[in-house]
Formats: C-alpha cells, sequence, structure tokens
C-alpha cells in the first residue's frame, strides 16, 4: 500500500459520473480541440527529457462540462505525474497548506504567497506498462476529497500522445471559466519539472530531481 501511494496518490474506488450520451466532444485521446481553444503554449523540446515536455494545453466549457486535453510525450518506460491545478472563475487559496499527492508545488500570485487551488486532476503514468495507473479528481473542503476519474472521462492515447479530459462543471461549482496549468512532476515530493502554459519559475532544461519546493504562476484561462 505505501508503494502505491508513493507513486501514484492515495488509492481510493474508481468512481467519477455517467458522461452524457448526447456530447458534442468525444473523450476518445484523438485531438479535436479547435485553435480558438487553446489555452496554454510552451515551448516545445524546453526540457531534454522529452517524456518530461509539455507544449500545448487546450480546453472549452459546454453546457455542463469542462474538456482538457494536452499533449503527453510520456515514454512507455518512465514513470510519471500528470497534475491539473483548476481554479473556478478566479484564481484563490482554497485553505489548503499542502499539495494533495505530496509533490512539492503550489501556485503563487505574488511570488510571496503560497496558494492551492480547491480542484486538482493528477493522473500517474506507470513505466512497467505504460499506462496511466492512477487517476483522480481531487477538490479541497476543509480537507483533500479523492475521487477516482473512470477510464469513460479521460483517455491516453499512446501512439496520439495525447490526453484529454472531461469534467461535470457542477463538480467545481458551475463557473463561466476556469484557470488552468498542466505540470509534469514525479512521485512523492518532486517538483514540476516542465508546464504548460509557459511558467517563469519552471525553467528546467534538464530534469531536476532535488527536494524543492517550485511554484507554478501562470494559468490558461478556459471559457
Amino acid at each position: 500500500m505505501l508503494f502505491a501511494i508513493i507513486l501514484s496518490g492515495c488509492s481510493v474506488p474508481d468512481m467519477f459520473f455517467n458522461p452524457p450520451e448526447n456530447r458534442g466532444h468525444i473523450i476518445d485521446g484523438i485531438n479535436d480541440f479547435k485553435k480558438e481553444q487553446v489555452a496554454g503554449l510552451d515551448q516545445n523540446g524546453d526540457i531534454s527529457e522529452k517524456s518530461l515536455d509539455l507544449d500545448t494545453l487546450w480546453g472549452f466549457i459546454d453546457d455542463t462540462l469542462l474538456y482538457i486535453g494536452f499533449n503527453a510525450y510520456v515514454d512507455e518506460n518512465y514513470g510519471l505525474s500528470y497534475g491539473i491545478y483548476i481554479f473556478p472563475d478566479s484564481i484563490f487559496n482554497s485553505g489548503a497548506t499542502s499539495d494533495p499527492w505530496n509533490r512539492n508545488v503550489f501556485f503563487t500570485k505574488t511570488g510571496n504567497d503560497t496558494i492551492f487551488p480547491p480542484f486538482i486532476i493528477y493522473f500517474w503514468h506507470d513505466g512497467n506498462n505504460h499506462s496511466i495507473t492512477s487517476a483522480q479528481f481531487i477538490s479541497f473542503n476543509g480537507n483533500w476529497n479523492y475521487e477516482g476519474i473512470s477510464s469513460e472521462n479521460y483517455n491516453f492515447n499512446r501512439k496520439n500522445h495525447f490526453i484529454e479530459i472531461m469534467i461535470p462543471i457542477s463538480k467545481i461549482g458551475n463557473p463561466d471559466s476556469v484557470f488552468v496549468e498542466v505540470f509534469t512532476t514525479g512521485s512523492e515530493h518532486s517538483h514540476p519539472q516542465d508546464t504548460s502554459p509557459e511558467d517563469q519559475y519552471v525553467q528546467f532544461s534538464n530534469p531536476d530531481w532535488s527536494d524543492t519546493k517550485i511554484p507554478l504562476s501562470t494559468c490558461g484561462k478556459i471559457k
């Protein structure tokens, strides 16, 4: 059990929600987001380890769902985490005091403050079988609450190097817009290695596995 927690966060039952049958965007791991739905950009290849690299972030909100997609270049033998910090309508502190997967990451608006969002998504990619073995939607309401995300609600397409996910906007307070930053990191106590959008605090040309806490500071707006 300890091994599972270190690699992939807390073990929870796999449940989330039943996706509506008649929705316009299908979660199939094929990038059919539109140009105007780009929410973040980062230079491709700005970190030497391709598995950790992030570049473009897409997203949009329809009547009931938030859709997020990003390129995921992880190698089949590489274990890593993808994290998505989500702020509904504005960037504010949820009141949490630590990251729910014990990663050395937080958000800052001024460079001197420590902020944790009310909603976070984490994926763990297992390098032993080239698959996502843990996918969690995590919310803060005095404590971190963990929900497993079912495979009907996200797709990791190995061939296309793409991950996409849908979230009911009712789960995040029915906002008109959200502010989102995606990042790559490792197991417990590792910090962000790359982000989308590009972030001034996460500028590593090579992987850095020190236990230094590194903030995020740049969200893309999705509406």
